[in-house]
């Protein structure tokens, strides 16, 4: 037990004062005219003995109730802490509020955030004025910063609003010791207010054991899981996006509750227009996949969002998501001595969709690849190494290439720039003698959708007939996947990922000496959907979560510097320029859900629909068990809050049993007074 007021046990002295009178009787005796003491020297001694003992019993009451008067005014406590040093002196507290826009959520004591904010504010009173404070939020961290005086917190508090920010239990950890870096005390607390969402607290986990210079409390706004309704994903279901065609979206909803939602609203707004409206129904936990279909009214940047009407939780209704519709594609095709009737007339036929440019091989190094989003090598014999590399970074900035090889082509210089792409390896060309047909096409890929119907039962597909083919053997490190083979397994067509851009590797020439491929159904789809793709894909569809690092990536050289635009408001993001592309890191960036447009200068890139994690929908708390093993839980009621601080800070109070006492030996007093003869 230790005292936090030691000075009031100078006040232990005034003991000496009911002693003294004790010891000492100021009061002059009496002199009484008596006939006869007699009896009165009979019973002398044993009244003595009755007084004295009367008398101690009233100085031992009297001295009692003193001492225990100025002992609970002592405020005595029994410590938890090891070191009861740390009892007195000055404090270092941090709270630390969680701003997440899970906190927006509410139960019938209020808005989380509101609840948060008053409980701040209730842990800083209960601190003393002479003892230091910091008040953080998960969605603005700034480390190694100064702490504040007690009105100074309370002040700020009020400043605090809903910031996303990814924020799990091993980042609470980490961050600890620099909050803590600039505190003048060793006693040092801090206090987390927070939903504590098992999905987002909890996607990482570390074993790091706190230090003993830090005390952790936890404290719940809500240990309830609340219904929620949100969508978890959009994706095209159309790879190929025109004005006036059909768009079909593949859209997934969760219902994270045990009742079914019967009917729910849904509507899908491009470009502040509604294109669709619906209604679904959901069993109790269901996880379900709709389709949304409508059609393309504009060319241009399509700014989408597509909401449900669920309640009370409101945060997550919304995803946004944005594609480009071109109403043309800029192509350069470039010829080597070989023409390909065949291919050239398609490309021709399909200008409403395309703007093609045809050069010769010579003349490609007058050619800006920038002005183009799709360049077709067509039989070319040679690839200076300037040209390769040019060709090589143009494609890892969101180029599209297809090559078809020629018979006499030097493969050393185009060797050179497939290594260079590291996508694999060519080898001469080989006749094929023997009749080998090609292997039906699995037109359950992705490349293939939007190209054929369903396939239908006992379907026979006619393979064309191949006269000549070069080997390639692609990297197996590379991100690639063979379209369509031989029946040997050599491929004919080999889609290949370099960074932003695609790479579409024919192994044949396309005309009638080397296969009656070009004459057959499947050359034109094969060709268009490869072109689709090929036409710069990092365009078409973008979605982003907030908070989260992902890094994407422009083409440029300019020294302006790159943007988000939406509303008249500018945000800066973190940017990285090197060799021609700048690296972008959005998670740093205070912004809300929503279509932002990426600008530099007067150039706009691309149109981002940002949205909340995912995991910020899942309301699930985490188990009470994990919060109890790395940190003391508190409860959120005032009273058994406040208590609970002084006694994590201070201790087990002891007062309230001495005054208790004290009054206990004031009633023995008037007791021994009253019926003690």
């Amino acid at each position: 037990m230790i005292f936090l007021q030691p000075w009031v046990l100078w006040f232990l002295l005034f003991l000496l004062v009911p002693i003294i009178v004790h010891l000492f009787n100021f009061q002059k005796p009496k002199k009484l005219l008596f006939s006869n003491i007699q009896f009165v020297k009979e019973v002398e001694k044993v009244v003595t003995q009755r007084v004295k003992l009367k008398q101690w019993l009233l100085l031992i009451a009297r001295l009692l109730a003193v001492a225990s008067l100025v002992l609970a005014f002592a405020n005595p406590v029994i410590p938890f802490q090891k070191n009861v040093n740390e009892i007195s002196g000055q404090r270092s507290v941090i709270v630390l509020i969680d701003n997440s826009l899970s906190m927006s959520a509410s139960n019938p004591k209020g808005q989380y955030l509101d609840q948060a904010k008053f409980i701040a504010k209730e842990i800083i009173k209960s601190y003393d004025n002479t003892d230091e404070f910091q008040v953080q939020t998960t969605g603005k961290l700034r480390l190694n910063t100064g702490f504040i005086r007690k009105n100074e917190a309370m002040e700020s508090i009020l400043e605090v609003g809903f910031h996303q920010n990814r924020f799990t239990y091993k980042k609470f950890v980490e961050i600890i010791p620099f909050l803590f870096q600039n505190a003048s005390s060793p006693n040092r607390s801090i206090y987390f207010i927070s939903d504590f969402q098992k999905s987002t607290f909890l996607e990482e986990v570390t074993e790091k054991k706190w230090s003993e210079d830090y005390k952790v409390h936890f404290v719940p706004i809500c240990k309830e899981t609340f219904k929620n309704v949100f969508i978890t994903d959009i994706e095209p279901e159309t790879n190929i996006f025109e004005k006036g065609k059909p768009v079909n979206l593949k859209v997934t909803i969760q219902n994270l509750s045990d009742e079914k939602i019967p009917k729910l609203p849904i509507q899908t707004e491009v470009n502040g227009k509604i294109v669709a409206i619906s209604s679904e129904s959901l069993e109790p936990n269901e996880t379900k996949s709709i389709s949304i279909s409508y059609t393309v009214q504009e060319n241009g940047w399509q700014k989408a969002k597509i909401s449900l009407e669920d309640y009370p939780i409101q945060f997550d209704n919304v995803r946004y998501f944005s594609y480009y519709v071109a109403e043309k594609h800029p192509i350069l095709l470039v010829k080597g001595s070989e023409n390909s009737v065949y291919l050239e007339k398609f490309l021709k036929e399909v200008t409403d969709n395309f703007d093609l440019k045809v050069v010769n091989s010579y003349e490609l190094s007058n050619e800006n690849l920038k002005d183009f989003e799709v360049l077709v090598l067509l039989g070319i014999k040679e690839l200076s190494n300037g040209n390769a590399y040019r060709i090589n970074e143009w494609v890892k900035q969101g180029g599209g290439l297809l090559f078809f090889p020629h018979d006499d082509m030097n493969i050393k210089e185009i060797q050179n720039l497939y290594d260079q792409m590291q996508l694999g390896v060519w080898k001469s060309p080989q006749i094929l003698t023997d009749k080998v047909n090609m292997e039906s096409p699995d037109i359950d890929r992705p490349f293939f959708k939007d190209i054929f119907l369903p396939k239908t039962k006992n379907a026979v597909f006619e393979s064309p007939n191949f006269k000549k083919i070069y080997t390639f053997q692609p990297n197996k490190e590379s991100i690639h996947q063979v379209i369509i083979q031989l029946k040997n397994q050599e491929p004919l067509l080999v889609q290949s990922r370099v960074q932003s851009g695609l790479v579409f590797s024919f192994t044949f020439f396309p005309s009638l000496s080397w296969s009656d491929v070009v004459t057959h159904s499947i050359f034109a789809p094969l060709i268009y959907k490869s072109l689709w793709l090929a036409s710069n894909a990092q365009k078409w569809f973008l979605k982003m979560p907030i908070g989260q690092s992902e890094i994407y990536k422009i083409p440029s050289s300019s020294k302006n510097l790159v943007k988000l635009k939406k509303d008249n408001k500018e945000w800066i993001p973190e940017q990285y320029p090197q060799s021609g592309i700048i690296s972008l890191n959005f998670n740093k960036l205070d912004i809300d859900p929503g279509n932002y447009a990426l600008v530099q200068g007067d150039s706009t890139y691309v149109y981002i629909g940002f949205n909340l994690p995912i995991t910020e929908s899942d309301l699930t708390p985490a188990p009470s068990e994990f919060l109890n093993q790395n940190g003391l839980v508190l409860d959120t009621n005032t009273n058994v809050l406040m208590q609970s601080i002084q006694q994590t800070e201070s201790g087990i109070p002891l007062w309230k049993y001495f005054l208790i006492f004290c009054l206990l030996m004031l009633f023995s007093e008037t007791f021994i007074l009253k019926f003690i003869r």
